[in-house]
């Protein structure tokens, strides 16, 4: 295991040193070795983070710019509440152009040298160029969990593929988000979900429709074909990153809250949470396979023990994520170069468990003890104690600053960083299809016809959606109603919550309230079988419906 527990004994960092043989001793043919050994530190430490940042502007005042070309990260995260993503007007244009842009910048970046380090030889160094990770959620059923609407296939949430029982429409739908996503030039997916469905109605913490079940070998079964068409639709140019390791389907709160703790044992974890996790890392087709696993924030009473308030989440708990990357389900696909990957280290429940007040937000330990808990890739989302920006940035440039220090100073840590960073490589080496070097043209995309390459696919999520309507009620088909004859009244009630689509975009109701209606109009209307009088037909949001109750 690349990471254990913090050691502070000089000796035993020392004993620890010596299973870390040094980059140019392992395997000299391998690419991603010898691309590691050119990489001067800042290169190397950069590659850890996956950010956020504010809007689409990528000029030389923007704080994005300096990130790449200064701090040299290692990827980007687009949000449309973030203003990344414009879900008006020609949006895949607008992406692909901001996309295209932004890895440019680390083109560029590559073309300007860096500081030697202290105590080596020369002034300046280059680093080779190394494309960014560029990652979206695109997890279906609209907005808020599917990023980029505007047009793109609206694809059907993972419930309404799961209802289907058909892994072959799962595949479906995973090609048609990897082609779309890989015309775009997005290069990095974080999703889908492999949490078990456990509902828990009006509860915060209910997944909703954000799961393909609550049958742990259908999730994964969903899961691997739906990995399986991202991978063949996008030409093995997206990467999986399916969460939330271990599994979130029994929290009692969301991450918005605080940190949940889940009453189970490993081994009732292995037969329900982590079943699904198990099918994607060890699936016999390489392509079904996931790239990396986003580890999420919980507690597990059951191989962590009694769960004290000091007690880490997973996610920042070396032994226990350890332990888990250790089960013989996992090990494999670990040391096959499997990325893991830290969720968002901003969210509130990350704040306040490291201040129960929510007065300081320590940064650099948050980020610190992600990594060293055995995290690859660090996602550095509202990374400050507000929404402000300045404090966002300031915070991800202090944390790079801070790792690049203890990359100079502290030899174990740098041999964590290096093996850490292989693992990235490989994976970006793997998705541009290099066994040597990156080149800037293969990280571009046509911007002016990305629009004429999505948003082709909706007779075929037409058929999955078909298929995934199910019968609530009566139990039985033999017992349903007559339909209404055509001088009765219908009467529809719709859920009328809104979302804004881009950050700047009026709200929007994700289903029209008379979008029902109108569809009963245009199939058994007047104009149709004249089964349906327009007379007879009356919608009213559930607001209304409560206002009225």
């Amino acid at each position: 295991m690349r990471r254990r527990i913090w050691l502070l004994s000089v000796l035993a960092m020392g004993l620890l040193v010596g299973l870390f043989p040094p980059v140019q001793a392992q395997q000299p043919d391998d690419p991603a070795v010898r691309l590691l050994a050119r990489m001067p530190p800042a290169a190397r430490v950069g590659q850890l983070f996956l950010v956020t940042f504010p809007g689409t502007d990528i000029g030389e005042l923007s704080a994005i710019r300096t990130l790449i070309v200064e701090d040299r990260i290692g990827g980007v995260f687009l949000r449309p509440e973030n203003g990344n993503i414009i879900n008006e007007g020609d949006t895949p244009a607008q992406v692909a152009t901001l996309i295209n842009g932004l890895q440019r910048l680390a083109w560029e970046a590559s073309q300007n040298p860096l500081p030697v380090p202290t105590g080596e030889r020369g002034e300046t160094t280059l680093s080779p160029f190394v494309p960014l990770f560029v990652a979206v959620e695109q997890g279906g059923g609209g907005g808020p969990y599917t990023t980029i609407v505007s047009g793109t296939t609206p694809l059907p949430s993972p419930m309404a593929v799961g209802a289907t029982w058909n892994p072959a429409h799962a595949e479906t739908a995973g090609a048609i988000v990897g082609e779309e996503l890989s015309a775009l030039g997005v290069n990095l997916l974080l999703g889908p979900s492999l949490d078990v469905l456990n509902p828990s109605p009006g509860s915060p913490a209910d997944l909703g429709v954000r799961s393909f079940g609550g049958d742990p070998y259908w999730v994964g079964r969903m899961g691997t074909a739906y990995i399986r068409g991202v991978h063949t639709g996008s030409g093995g140019r997206v990467a999986v990153v399916p969460g939330h390791f271990p599994g979130l389907g029994a929290a009692d709160r969301p991450l918005s809250e605080e940190v949940s703790t889940i009453q189970k044992s490993l081994e009732q974890l292995k037969q329900i949470e982590l079943a699904p996790f198990f099918s994607v890392a060890s699936a016999i087709d390489p392509a079904a396979r996931a790239d990396g696993l986003l580890v999420s924030h919980i507690r597990y009473r059951g191989f962590q023990g009694n769960i004290y308030a000091s007690t880490k989440p997973v996610s920042f708990d070396p032994q226990a994520l350890q332990q888990l990357m250790a089960l013989p389900e996992l090990a494999p696909w670990r040391e096959d170069g499997g990325v893991v990957v830290a969720d968002e280290l901003g969210v509130r429940a990350v704040r306040r468990f490291y201040d129960p007040t929510e007065q300081v937000f320590n940064g650099l330990r948050i980020a610190r003890e992600a990594f060293v808990a055995g995290n690859d890739l660090l996602i550095l989302s509202h990374f400050a104690l507000t929404d402000d920006w300045e404090s966002h940035i300031a915070n991800v440039r202090a944390a790079v600053a801070f790792f690049r220090e203890k990359y100079t100073s502290d030899p174990t840590f740098q041999a964590w960083v290096d093996e850490a960073v292989l693992r990235i490589l490989r994976l970006k080496l793997r998705l541009y299809g290099s066994h040597s070097a990156f080149t800037f043209s293969g990280t571009q995309v046509d911007a002016e016809t990305a629009a004429e390459r999505v948003g082709l696919y909706r007779e075929r999520v037409a058929a999955i959606a078909r298929d995934g309507v199910t019968l609530l009620s009566p139990p039985s088909p033999d017992l349903r109603p007559a339909p209404p004859a055509a001088d009765e009244y219908i009467v529809i009630f719709t859920d009328d919550r809104q979302i804004s689509p881009c950050a700047d975009c009026a709200p929007v109701y994700a289903i029209p309230h008379t979008l029902l209606a109108d569809t009963l109009l245009r199939l058994y209307g007047p104009q149709a079988t004249l089964q349906v009088r327009p007379d007879r037909v009356s919608s009213f949001t559930f607001s209304e419906l409560l206002d009225y109750l």
